[in-house]
């Protein structure tokens, strides 16, 4: 059963490992054959379960580094401070280049890093995450 699931889902190693066993069929007759057709699925389950628990460490890896890449990024410097102190206030982005003699594109690259360091991605949740602290 779980040879024929090779089979059906590996068309290259399905060639090369019927002819193996057909060898191997050969070779060896009745209780022989069953047990290394155990030995087989049992191999074939164990490499499966070692490929699901690979991609999970690895999903898992990849989680905390983000994680540990946002928490250090996560503080900010004195001019998005300021940014997001005009943007609480309700300040406009030409507003707040007019504030701090910077130009318009410069202000929206400072509130885009700012929403990566802050994990929101809209003026209004920046001012709800600023006052509930969530």
């Amino acid at each position: 059963m779980v040879l024929q699931k090779l089979y059906n889902s590996h068309p290259f190693y399905t060639n090369r490992l019927k002819k193996e066993l057909a060898a191997v069929e050969v070779q060896l007759k009745g209780d022989q054959l069953t047990a290394v057709k155990q030995k087989l699925q049992w191999m074939y389950g164990l490499s499966i379960f070692l490929s699901l628990l690979a991609a999970l460490f690895f999903v898992l890896w990849i989680r905390a580094k983000r994680n540990s890449t946002t928490e250090i990024a996560s503080d900010l410097t004195t001019q998005e401070q300021k940014i997001e102190e005009l943007i609480v206030k309700g300040l406009s982005n030409k507003e707040i280049g007019d504030e701090l003699f910077i130009s318009l594109s410069t202000v929206k690259t400072h509130i885009n890093t700012l929403y990566k360091k802050r994990g929101v991605r809209s003026r209004q949740e920046l001012i709800k995450k600023k006052s509930t602290g969530v």
